[in-house]
């Protein structure tokens, strides 16, 4: 559901060319989310039948119609999902804050220098310097 780009391009014609969107284009657009909508659902039923994380395939299909419903209005056509919502905010903030927790941790994959990902000598000069310092060998 990242269309962003479609969504932008799509606002844009109207603007420029209203003669445009007219109700063939605005019945293929409405489409074209459905159907990837409903591609996205299915993929989620096949890939975690039984949940992962603490969200299911059935949370999931609820939330991408919520997604669609929001793309939907941001090109001005109704929605076509009604009731669905999002995982409540509470999770939201509650997974926000372990995240930013986790994130302060030393030796957290955002707190670690550059020496410690591998490949990060080409884009890092001084980890040759420290590997040949810490070992006596030429690196």
């Amino acid at each position: 559901m990242h269309v962003n780009f479609g969504i932008d391009v799509i606002n844009q014609i109207k603007v420029e060319n209203p003669h445009l969107w007219d109700d063939a284009m605005q019945r293929e657009a409405r489409q074209m989310i459905l159907e990837g909508t409903q591609l996205e659902i299915e993929y989620a039923r096949d890939t975690m039948p039984r949940g992962v994380l603490g969200m299911n395939a059935n949370m999931m299909a609820e939330y991408l119609q919520f997604i669609a419903n929001r793309r939907l209005a941001q090109i001005g056509l109704t929605e076509q999902f009604p009731g669905s919502r999002t995982r409540s905010p509470g999770c939201r903030r509650s997974w926000t804050s372990r995240r930013k927790r986790t994130s302060s941790r030393p030796g957290s994959p955002n707190t670690r220098p550059a020496a410690h990902y591998p490949g990060s000598e080409a884009r890092h000069g001084h980890a040759r310097r420290e590997t040949t310092a810490l070992t006596g060998r030429r690196a």
